[in-house]
């Protein structure tokens, strides 16, 4: 079996008060669906966290596990916020131009059945005071979504802007005999 992909759409922040990062009208052509991100908050106070949104809902249930600094942690919840965690435009404890990578992977994306969205994430925090950290994250959840994937929107919990310059790359699969 091989398996093929293909970008699909992507999305620069060209500016400043970049808001959310929107994917509309996903074909239903392809047997998965991944993301690809590189992002950074204009928050301005400590770090940042985002959170995804299938089809506009954005509560799953998840298991995260990671890690800052020498802190490892696991959690289960279920939950629309603290999804991953990403740069912060704060002086005081981000590193100039570090951007949040993170990928998310949509398997079946187009089933009847609830949608299970697997995520990895890595942030460079090297500034001062007590959140001067590199963030790790793994995480495994399910979206109760009964319906192909449609859109997918990327916002902050603090509803601040994406940063100039994150990018957004939405890719599909597709397993072929």
């Amino acid at each position: 079996m091989a398996l093929t992909y293909v970008a699909i759409a992507t999305v620069n922040v060209t500016s400043s008060g970049g808001g959310a990062i929107e994917f509309t009208s996903i074909p239903n052509t392809y047997t998965d669906l991944c993301l690809l991100v590189s992002a950074r908050s204009e928050h301005n106070d400590g770090y940042e966290t985002a959170k995804i949104a299938l089809n506009g809902t954005n509560t799953y249930l998840y298991r995260r596990v990671n890690g800052y600094g020498t802190t490892a942690n696991a959690t289960n919840s279920s939950s629309s916020q603290n999804w991953w965690v990403i740069g912060g435009d704060s002086a005081t404890y981000a590193t100039s131009n570090a951007y949040t990578s993170a990928q998310f992977y949509f398997p079946n994306y187009t089933s009847s059945n609830d949608k299970n969205v697997s995520l990895e994430y890595a942030v460079e925090q090297n500034g001062e005071g007590g959140l001067n950290l590199n963030w790790l994250g793994l995480t495994a959840g399910l979206a109760t979504l009964t319906s192909a994937i449609t859109t997918i929107t990327l916002s902050t919990i603090n509803n601040a802007d994406f940063k100039q310059y994150s990018t957004a790359t939405l890719c599909g699969f597709k397993h072929t005999v």
